[in-house]
């Protein structure tokens, strides 16, 4: 296949890059250089600036869309930049794709938009209306899932909403980099409760496969992407406490713990496994292995 990639340097992104790079002829955007190493075909591109479907092949089979703006914390100062990333750049992608033959359409929105819920979610589940700093940025992606869907006619069309991704060379301040810092500094895991949000994270692996899952069963619909154990912060920092030799340290704050856990029904058949469970995930990470 022909596959157009964006976010390659992301986490998902790295990923894929290595896992698809080998089989398939992949062009991956990034708007920094990827190390030479990279199995793809780099196209040096700001998604988030003014640009032109002309750099991109003139067919292409599928598009994975990954990229989101790295400013997706900071409106209303850079919402230009959230929103040229997060929801233009999809119009014009999905543009794109639909000119160039492309049958499949990949896009990574986010299961943030459902918000807490003390039922385990699944697909046709509401989603929340969001208040506080975060809003644009759930509404960006709102709106880049209807612009995508709306092509359904068209293109098949996979829409991810990831729960909490986690892996190999992740950054901060995403939350499992986070935990892990704070458990090697000694610093106290803030916690809402006792517990803190019960989740249950994925692993970046099984969101490969579900990518490429996605390709191969030319996958058309919405998908939640969580791991196959539900557990929460506390347990999450212990469980990285242990692995590294020391001893955790928390504060609690007053107030009712969130809740985010999604159904994983979907994802299973679709991967053909249980996904990851987050102790097993971890321990993998920290010991510098990928889990199988």
């Amino acid at each position: 296949m022909r596959i157009v990639l964006t976010g390659t340097a992301g986490l998902v992104g790295r990923t894929l890059a290595t896992t698809l790079g080998p089989k398939h002829e992949v062009y991956g955007i990034c708007r920094r250089p990827l190390p030479q190493t990279t199995p793809v075909t780099p196209v040096d591109l700001d998604l988030g600036s003014e640009w032109s479907p002309a750099v991109l092949p003139s067919t292409v089979d599928a598009v994975i869309h990954l990229a989101q703006s790295n400013r997706w914390q900071e409106f209303p100062d850079q919402a230009a930049d959230i929103f040229a990333v997060n929801v233009a750049s999809t119009a014009r992608l999905l543009d794109y794709a639909v000119r160039a033959g492309a049958t499949q359409f990949v896009l990574a929105s986010s299961g943030g938009l459902y918000g807490s819920s003390e039922s385990t979610l699944t697909e046709e589940s509401a989603l929340a209306t969001h208040d506080g700093p975060l809003r644009f940025y759930f509404e960006t992606k709102r709106a880049a899932e209807m612009l995508a869907l709306a092509y359904s006619s068209r293109l098949r069309v996979s829409v991810l909403r990831p729960f909490f991704i986690y892996g190999a060379g992740q950054r901060l301040p995403k939350l499992v980099p986070r935990l892990i810092d704070a458990v090697r500094r000694g610093s106290p895991v803030m916690l809402r409760g006792d517990s803190g949000a019960t989740l249950n994270p994925v692993a970046v692996e099984d969101v490969g496969k579900l990518v490429e899952a996605c390709l191969r069963d030319r996958y058309d619909g919405i998908v939640n992407v969580s791991g196959g154990q539900v557990t929460s912060i506390r347990s999450m920092a212990t469980r990285i406490a242990e692995l590294l030799g020391v001893k955790p340290s928390f504060h609690n704050d007053p107030g009712v713990a969130e809740r985010f856990v999604a159904d994983t029904a979907r994802m299973r058949s679709l991967i053909h496994s249980e996904p990851i469970g987050f102790d097993d995930g971890i321990a993998a990470l920290l010991s510098g292995q990928i889990a199988e």
